[in-house]
């Protein structure tokens, strides 16, 4: 990460103080919260403004920026500080109040608004319907085109070995499957299309988040809001509607220059 103006978030390697701002909110919090729950962790490095008592905190994973912080004003200083690549900055997950202050310094290029879902474990109804297995290592690459992301093979073969997946097989044909992202977050839902309004996805699902439970972890995911049969899935186990996030790319303000955004309103369950 390059700052705008060096020194103004400083690179943090002691997790203490960043756990306690992050749990103060911990359901805004989620997606932080679950990358510093992630053995081994899979993300680049953390920021902070203050080491001691960071009120603004930032998670540069997958070439995303994950924030944190306090208030508008953290916010503001955040923002002034990156300096963006080639393509310009890329939050991911960013409280839909921020893209507003986002605003006020940067053109916001395109957006892909979602709703944050989740899961207290009191509400859970599970409803496991079918045998469930973990991917196989060897499906990477099916999982990964499947996820509409061929390049990310690395990625996906890293989620199945680090992070819990569910998937069912049937005469050794992948036929549905979910795992968990880098942030803990669940995702990569798929049933084959001609399998679909079978539950199998609320198969998958429902193992999934009992492995989840049992290793102690969050159950949150991300859902594009127009994304109606998955918001329906969620729901349909318990997930809570808690927040309006979004993807966003965004470039410094040009003198005299104006840009109108592109609004992503129909992309699969993951942003990123």
């Amino acid at each position: 990460m390059v700052l705008a103006q060096p020194g103004r978030l400083i690179r943090v390697t002691d997790l203490g103080p960043v756990r306690a701002f992050l749990d103060a909110r911990p359901l805004e919090n989620l997606k932080l919260r679950g990358f510093l729950e992630q053995a081994p962790p899979d993300y680049e490095a953390i920021w902070v403004d203050d080491p001691r008592s960071p009120q603004a905190v930032v998670i540069r994973g997958n070439e995303w920026y994950n924030v944190a912080v306090a208030d508008g004003s953290a916010a503001r200083q955040v923002f002034i500080s990156l300096e963006p690549s080639e393509d310009g900055l890329k939050f991911a997950g960013l409280p839909r109040g921020l893209v507003n202050v986002l605003e006020e310094s940067h053109d916001v290029i395109r957006e892909n608004l979602c709703y944050l879902y989740y899961l207290r474990p009191e509400r859970f109804r599970p409803q496991l319907r079918h045998p469930v297995q973990s991917l196989r290592l060897d499906d990477a690459p099916r999982v990964a085109e499947l996820w509409g992301r061929p390049e990310r093979v690395d990625y996906c073969r890293g989620r199945i070995l680090n992070g819990p997946t569910c998937a069912i097989y049937e005469r050794k044909e992948l036929v549905a499957f979910v795992v968990t992202h880098a942030d803990g977050a669940i995702g990569m839902l798929h049933t084959r299309e001609a399998r679909r309004r079978e539950g199998l996805g609320r198969s998958v699902t429902t193992a999934l988040v009992q492995e989840l439970l049992a290793r102690g972890r969050l159950t949150y995911c991300f859902i594009v809001q127009a994304n109606i049969p998955s918001i329906r899935l969620f729901e349909g186990l318990g997930f809570e509607r808690v927040g309006e996030v979004s993807w966003v790319l965004a470039r410094p303000h040009r003198a005299g220059a104006a840009v109108l955004p592109e609004v992503v309103t129909n992309a699969c369950c993951d942003a990123e």
